[in-house]
Order: C-alpha cells, then structure tokens, then sequence
C-alpha cells in the first residue's frame, strides 16, 4: 500500500476528526515528516482532503489539519461502517438472477457494500481482543490482525483484494466493471467460509453485502 493510500485510509477511519502532518507521520510511520506534508499538499491540491487550521485531534494543537473532503462512503449514499450493525433476520438475502442484475447495473456498489461488510467484520474482532474501538486504516487493521493470529493469511489476501478494488473506485475514480464485483464478490466467498467457522456471530451481525448469497 502507498503512503497516500495510508493517509486516506487513516483520515477516513477517524473521520470527521482532522490529523497534522506530524501526527500522520507519527501514527503512519512514514519518514521523513517532510514527506507526509509533500503527499498531503498534493492531495488537497486534488480536493481529496481538505488542510486549514484546526485542533489536531492526535496533538491537540491549533496546527494545519488535514480532513478528508467527502468521507468515501459517502460519495456512494453509504452510511459509515459503524452503522451497520445488523442482525441476521435483517439481512436481504438475494437470488442468483437478482444478484446478477445488481452487479451489471452498479458494480461500484457491490464493491463497497462488500467492503464494508469486512471493515465492520475486523472492527468487530479488533474490539473484540481489545475492549476499545480500532483507529486504524483497513489496511493496517488486516495487517495487524493478521500478526495477533485472529486473521489467517489467505483471508487476510481476501480481504486486501477487497479493500484495493473499493479504493481503486472511489479514491481513484476507476471504472469498474461487472467482472471486478465478482472478483470481490468471490474474495468475500473465500472470507465467509472461514468466518462462519470461526466467529459465526460476529460474521452474521456484520451486515448485508451484495456477495452474501454467493457464500452461503
């Protein structure tokens, strides 16, 4: 992952709050300082994330803050991942024609519900092990869980290929296609077959996503 992947996926983690650029070095490790500044500039040049003065939320200080324009999400009409905590009997479950007609239709959809259905499921496992709310990126969050040994490598493969085709979509403004929700739609298969054994409760709550029907 790119250090400018890293500061969005940060920023959006902890949105609406905004970081300095001494906080995001600090928080991302990324050296030198100088460069986090070089990144967040250009971004902002971008209209991906906004820089003005503001309470760090990391420091404290009144310093030049960096916020994201839009959170991601919400460019889509997609609620934060936090919101969808579900239960099974809410779920929508989808026929293999109806499922079809979604991802031919809205591909770009199929791929974020699906991502959010990962972010909640990790979240979920973060404070599970932890007793606190998670701060970090999707990425880093993988990773982490990953190292603890909650997350076995292959799904965590899974779960990145998930990740990238939903920020390929919607920080880079790629098209996506029908055949690129189905390749998350089958990731997501992969990650569903592991996590029903494993933490079927968690799995369950996570929310709809549009490759539910798919894993069952």
């Amino acid at each position: 992952m790119t250090n400018k992947e890293s500061i969005l996926e940060f920023l959006e983690a902890n949105a609406p709050g905004g970081y300095c650029d001494d906080c995001l070095s600090e928080q991302l490790h990324i050296e030198p300082r100088q460069q986090v500044n070089q990144l967040c500039n250009g971004l902002a040049h971008q209209m991906r994330l906004a820089r003005a003065k503001a309470n760090c939320v990391g420091c404290g200080r009144n310093k030049t803050c960096n916020t994201l324009t839009a959170v991601p999400g919400e460019m889509l009409g997609e609620l934060k991942a936090t919101l969808y905590r579900r239960t099974s009997d809410a779920l929508e479950v989808e026929t293999p024609v109806s499922m079809e007609m979604r991802l031919e239709q809205d591909p770009s959809k199929a791929i974020v519900a699906n991502w959010q259905r990962v972010l909640w499921f990790c979240r979920s496992l973060w404070e599970e092990k932890h007793g606190s709310e998670c701060t970090l990126g999707l990425a880093d969050l993988i990773d982490e869980l990953g190292d603890m040994g909650v997350l076995r490598r292959h799904e965590a493969i899974m779960m990145h290929t998930i990740r990238l085709l939903r920020n390929e979509c919607l920080y880079d403004g790629f098209a996506v296609r029908p055949l690129d929700a189905r390749v998350s739609c089958a990731a997501l298969k992969v990650i569903a077959s592991w996590a029903e054994n494993r933490e079927p409760a968690l799995w369950r709550k996570a929310g709809p996503s549009v490759g539910e029907a798919q894993a069952r």
